[in-house]
């Protein structure tokens, strides 16, 4: 079912090579721009489902879709253009992996998964787009090399708790249903 958080989901999805053109272009503040847009229409389509009541089936996959798509594309295009590490691209792809493979067997093995997102999961969510806003204000110009790598092992150390987390919770789910 198409409504306003749906439509806003859809529109963070088309941002998103506009994004990577953007960044692999070295426009950066486009790119911010861009990824700015994309973060508000996030927290904006949420918002509207729950205070509406507007939350479908569609949405529900399609947010985090897209939130995924919208992270990976970034991360992925930052290290091509020399700016993210390649330790850090391999832990969010292995984070991304290790999510959808455990979900995958879970759902296969219990027929009914339903895992709800974390404190710690939503914090490297956040974290993992601070990143990317500091990824460009240092293409800019205005950022500092010693913040960025804080920064990157910050984020590589909130990616593996969250799914540390996620793994636990996990098991947990298939043991209950067994």
């Amino acid at each position: 079912m198409m409504n306003i958080p749906n439509t806003l989901t859809l529109l963070r999805i088309i941002l998103i090579p506009v994004f990577v053109y953007l960044l692999l272009e070295r426009r950066f503040v486009e790119a911010l721009i861009v990824f700015a847009l994309g973060s508000i229409t996030d927290g904006l389509d949420g918002f509207l489902a729950r205070k509406f009541n507007q939350i479908t089936r569609l949405g529900k996959f399609l947010d985090p879709m897209a939130d995924k798509l919208f992270l990976l594309s970034s991360y992925t295009t930052a290290y091509f253009v020399n700016i993210l590490p390649l330790w850090l691209l391999i832990i969010v792809f292995l984070k991304e992996i290790i999510m959808l493979s455990g979900l995958l067997a879970l759902y296969l093995s219990v027929k009914k998964v339903k895992i709800k997102p974390t404190l710690s999961g939503k914090l490297t969510t956040a974290f993992q787009m601070i990143t990317i806003v500091l990824i460009l204000i240092s293409g800019i110009g205005l950022g500092n090399e010693w913040i960025l790598f804080f920064v990157f092992v910050a984020t590589s150390v909130l990616i593996l708790t969250s799914t540390t987390a996620y793994i636990i919770i996990g098991i947990k789910a298939y043991r209950e249903a067994h």
